[in-house]
């Protein structure tokens, strides 16, 4: 990812500071980075050398995990692919559909789950809400629950009426997705 103001960018190919070509002329270890993937995959199988790459990740910990599992995320980031991180804590990144948090976004950890459960069960395509302020709850509602991403505790919670001071934890991301499959009854 490269910078742009407090942004980052996951590239595209048509912005000066923040281009593919940015990337690969610089001297710098994201270059670094990127040759190493480069040796690892060959071109007549460059499909499955990618594939066994993302499925061999694995580190639920890395703050990529959840954009290489799902790479769907990186589409919401708007046309620029925009993410923001919180400098004062590692789990809060918002997926900016604009270059400014004052345009809708959303919060990472909890659209990651929406995606997952989105998969698994129907959720509605405008289930998740995004927000136009980084003080608002970004979430999403299933079965009248409003569940979101509590950077701060760095738990997944739940509401109902949009009372959020009186949020429930789940006790972690793999017993929220059983509870909100019905898998856990």
């Amino acid at each position: 990812m490269l910078t742009k103001g407090k942004n980052y960018s996951f590239l595209i190919n048509n912005e000066r500071d923040i281009s593919w070509k940015r990337l690969l002329r610089d001297d710098n270890q994201k270059r670094i980075v990127l040759k190493l993937l480069f040796d690892k995959i060959e071109p007549t199988t460059l499909t499955e050398n990618l594939e066994q790459i993302v499925n061999a990740f694995s580190d639920v910990n890395d703050w990529r995990y959840y954009f290489i599992k799902y790479p769907e995320i990186i589409s919401v980031c708007g046309s620029q692919k925009l993410a923001r991180f919180d400098d004062n804590n590692e789990d809060d990144i918002l997926l900016l559909g604009s270059t400014m948090t004052s345009g809708f976004h959303k919060e990472y950890f909890s659209y990651s789950l929406y995606i997952e459960l989105k998969n698994k069960i129907s959720l509605d395509e405008n289930s998740y809400k995004p927000q136009k302020s980084i003080d608002y709850w970004k979430y999403f509602e299933l079965n009248g629950r409003q569940i979101a991403f509590d950077c701060k505790a760095k738990k997944y919670v739940w509401t109902q009426n949009f009372e959020w001071e009186n949020r429930i934890q789940f006790e972690n991301r793999e017993k929220a997705i059983l509870e909100l499959t019905g898998e856990n009854l």
